[in-house]
């Protein structure tokens, strides 16, 4: 259900009026370029280290992680990782997305691959996908 209410939360108020392209200077530029190469790569232990767990996909552990790897970042999320960009929340027209503001998110698959900078470091937060 919490991922249900996630996609239809960037469906319908982040994507068409609170998204902005990637801004220099906060690190998210270096961040994305790094993990963007190892999951193509297929860098397990890497994209795990720019992971935060728990996972909002019932992912709580390394072990799931490793386990659900291939699923997260099939073919078809593959090759869109190497044509899109990810877009900045900004979170101007809707209260309702305030805790999102300042991530990053995007759309592969039908899934949204969510960003968050933590502890001054960004990570990989989530993947909400609908089903």
């Amino acid at each position: 259900m919490r991922h249900i209410i996630l996609i239809l939360t960037f469906a319908i108020f982040i994507i068409p009026c609170s998204q902005s392209q990637i801004k220099k200077g906060d690190g998210f530029i270096e961040f994305w370029g790094t993990f963007k190469k190892a999951v193509l790569a297929n860098d397990k232990k890497a994209v795990f280290s720019m992971s935060h767990l728990p996972l909002d996909i019932g992912v709580e552990t390394e072990n799931q992680f490793y386990d659900n790897f291939d699923t997260f970042f099939d073919n078809a999320v593959l090759k869109e990782f190497r044509l899109k960009s990810p877009q900045k929340v900004t979170g101007k027209s809707d209260e309702s997305i305030r805790d999102l503001k300042g991530q990053y998110f995007i759309k592969a698959n039908y899934c949204y691959f969510t960003f968050k900078k933590i502890n001054d470091k960004w990570m990989f937060v989530t993947r909400g996908c609908p089903g």
